[in-house]
């Protein structure tokens, strides 16, 4: 007798919090991933934002989720981050230079990479910036929460997922140009070189690497002029021409 009174003082429990039996079925549950984006003017020591950029608001950076801790796995979900845009459209959006995007639900429990893809576009004209990605999966100074996170490569977070919302944060700043434009030509950018002349010039330098005289080029006189050079040589050959007419007469 007793025992059937603990059956139903047990069956009516369940009945009474299904929420509970569902979450003993289930102890997983489900989580997602939202990724915090902020742009700065620079990144200081310990992953600090020096100055906010706000110069790309409205602007799209993708964040590809792969299943795994790397970026090997199956890719999961694609997050997009619109730089001036909260998750559910409220919250401080920094004039611009921060954003935040919510995934969609996924497996609690289970381990993910999330990557940057380094570059912001402008939806409206197509136009590319790129970036400097800086994961920050460390809890403090305002870092990431929710899950254990680590970081993986130069631009992704692994999380461990558990019920509720893990926030990644990652920092960005645009990425410097180098200006090709900027090497000097000996030419000049805008001179057409002839092969030619190229090549004349290699041998002339190569020619005065050897200490040679370079090709074409008559010996330096210390200022003479053609004439002075050319002097001596005549005046022999005028001497052999009157010596052999005389012999002959």
């Amino acid at each position: 007798m007793l025992l059937l009174v603990l059956m139903a003082v047990a069956l009516f429990a369940v009945l009474m919090n299904p929420t509970k039996a569902q979450a003993q079925d289930d102890p997983s549950g489900d989580g997602e991933i939202a990724i915090f984006k902020t742009l700065c003017d620079d990144i200081g020591q310990q992953d600090t934002c020096m100055g906010r950029d706000t110069s790309l608001d409205g602007f799209e950076i993708d964040f590809l989720v792969f299943e795994g801790e790397d970026n090997t796995g199956p890719l999961v979900q694609t997050i997009t981050v619109t730089l001036g845009e909260n998750a559910g459209g409220g919250g401080n959006t920094g004039n611009g230079s921060q954003g935040r995007a919510v995934g969609e639900p996924l497996t609690a429990g289970d381990t993910f990479t999330v990557c940057e893809v380094e570059e912001a576009r402008n939806p409206e004209t197509g136009e590319i910036v790129s970036l400097d990605a800086e994961p920050r999966p460390e809890a403090g100074n305002g870092g990431s929460t929710g899950g254990q996170q680590t970081q993986f490569g130069e631009n992704c977070i692994t999380v461990e997922l558990t019920a509720g919302t893990a926030e990644l944060k990652f920092l960005d700043e645009v990425a410097e140009v180098v200006d090709d434009d900027a090497t000097d030509d000996q030419y000049g950018d805008d001179d057409v070189v002839d092969d030619d002349v190229a090549a004349d010039d290699v041998a002339d330098d190569v020619a005065a690497d050897d200490g040679k005289q370079p090709v074409g080029v008559l010996p330096e006189t210390g200022g003479a002029s053609l004439l002075t050079f050319l002097l001596p040589g005549a005046l022999l050959l005028t001497g052999v021409g009157i010596m052999v007419r005389r012999l002959r007469s």
